[in-house]
């Protein structure tokens, strides 16, 4: 079990517990402090299943303007080198506090992505807590969107 020492001190991976690990199912990224990890923790909802959205469906969604909301929870180094159009970023350690920006998107197609995957995971649960039930997850996320050369804004 997981218990928040100290509940605004920042979690360091090295600090990390088994259960925390298995939890996330990756190693945390920095920024979590350990009462939100808690928070996750116990909550119901941790890690339910998104949808997978390809690639292509996201380029024709782009394209026929019907992409509704495109969430890009890298962070904001990340985001500037390159991003999917479209895409709003507000990293995945920054999430909860900003919400206020994008609830009105709460019952609307919410596509997210990251490098790798392993911030989405993170981004929808704090999202599904907040109420948000139609979250898609970019299928390959950036990485290989780069790779099949998508095309990115700067």
């Amino acid at each position: 079990m997981i218990y928040p020492e100290k509940p605004d001190v920042p979690i360091r991976v090295k600090r990390l517990s088994r259960d925390a690990i298995r939890i996330f199912g990756k190693t945390i990224r920095r920024g979590f402090t350990n009462a939100r990890l808690f928070s996750l923790s116990r909550s119901n909802t941790c890690f339910t299943g998104i949808t997978t959205i390809s690639q292509t469906e996201l380029m024709q969604r782009i394209e026929a303007d019907h992409a509704h909301l495109i969430l890009d929870v890298r962070n904001p180094g990340e985001y500037k080198r390159g991003h999917i159009p479209g895409a709003i970023n507000i990293p995945h350690d920054r999430l909860d506090s900003r919400l206020i920006e994008i609830v009105s998107h709460s019952n609307r197609d919410v596509v997210l992505y990251c490098g790798s995957g392993v911030r989405v995971d993170i981004a929808a649960n704090i999202l599904q807590s907040a109420g948000f039930s139609k979250l898609l997850h970019l299928e390959g996320d950036m990485n290989s969107w780069l790779r099949n050369s998508m095309p990115v804004a700067k």
